[in-house]
């Protein structure tokens, strides 16, 4: 005899349908569980590691100072900061202050570094030794000794009799005029300069420069724009 199913095990289509329409009402959905083949993941993919930046800083070199010694006249290099050292040769204890007069000045100054005579300041007497001398006043009297350079500014001046100096600069501002023979190493002419110079170096006329006078030399450089009007006498 065949067993009869209980109503509990029969389902028939118009149960399904009811069934399939309260789970729409009620806003769930069946879940599936089966990716498609070719189907993109939804989880977010990983972005590839990226090399860190390279950083390049430019090295800046240290500052070279030319420096002489005031005693032997020996010369040597100084890196970095210019400060007070020993002279590598005789041992003597070099003083690297820097000066500024702004006033008259009739003493004694002795140093590698710089001597800055402003727009008031005055060397009557004294004696100074100096690595550089940056001149906007005036040098009268006394004795300058400058191992570098004189560098000339507006206003500045000087008797060439009481200065003794290696290079001339005549900045674009300066204005010099001598009756009497100079004499340096290099002269370099931005500004105006009427003398009779000699050089045993290099003459160098820049373009916003004038010179009038007497050159005798080995070296000379004009500039374009540059004034000349004087006699050569250049090897």
């Amino acid at each position: 005899m065949a067993k009869r199913r209980s109503k509990n095990d029969i389902v028939d289509g118009f149960t399904t349908m009811k069934a399939a329409q309260r789970a729409v009402t009620s806003g769930k959905s069946p879940k599936t569980t089966t990716q498609k083949a070719g189907e993109a993941s939804s989880k977010p993919k990983p972005e590839p590691a990226r090399s860190p930046k390279t950083r390049i800083d430019h090295t800046t070199q240290p500052t070279r100072h030319n420096v002489e010694c005031y005693e032997c006249r020996y010369g040597f290099v100084i890196t970095g900061l210019l400060k007070d050292t020993f002279c590598p040769k005789c041992k003597s204890a070099l003083v690297a202050t820097e000066y500024s007069l702004d006033k008259r000045w009739a003493g004694n100054i002795k140093t590698i570094g710089t001597v800055h005579i402003t727009e008031k300041g005055v060397v009557g007497g004294g004696k100074i030794v100096a690595g550089n001398v940056i001149l906007a006043g005036s040098i009268e009297g006394g004795k300058t000794q400058v191992i570098g350079r004189l560098e000339a500014r507006a206003g500045g001046r000087f008797k060439p009799e009481v200065v003794d100096a290696r290079d001339l600069i005549v900045r674009d501002d300066a204005s010099l005029s001598f009756e009497t023979e100079i004499r340096f190493r290099n002269i370099d002419v931005a500004g105006k300069l009427s003398a009779s110079i000699v050089a045993s170096g290099i003459v160098m006329i820049r373009s916003t420069g004038h010179l009038l006078g007497k050159v005798c030399g080995k070296h000379l450089v004009v500039e374009n724009g540059a004034g000349l009007n004087a006699t050569l006498d250049v090897a």
